[in-house]
């Protein structure tokens, strides 16, 4: 009974970074772009870790709680990663 609660709380903490993303981004009713902006930087660090987390257990993954992680990755990493926004810089610049 044990172990079938802790998979079940592993499940839900999955979806920790998609949950912060949506709670931060209506919190206040409609959102803004510069709070979804927020939101998605917010979101993108927890990502991060829940992405490192998961790879260490020994259990496979879902697939579709690294797939909200990665979304939210790819949606934060301008404002998370200075390599990042230095390279995208870069590129703007020709």
């Amino acid at each position: 009974m044990r172990s079938v609660l802790v998979s079940i709380v592993e499940y839900l903490l999955g979806f920790f970074a998609l949950a912060a993303f949506a709670a931060y981004a209506y919190a206040n009713g409609a959102p803004t772009d510069e709070r979804f902006v927020d939101a998605f930087k917010l979101a993108a660090c927890l990502a991060a870790v829940e992405l490192f987390l998961l790879s260490r257990r020994a259990a496979p993954t879902n697939r579709l709680i690294v797939g909200a992680n990665v979304w939210l990755l790819v949606g934060g990493h301008r404002g998370v990663c200075p390599a990042m926004v230095a390279a995208s810089r870069l590129s703007a610049d020709g």
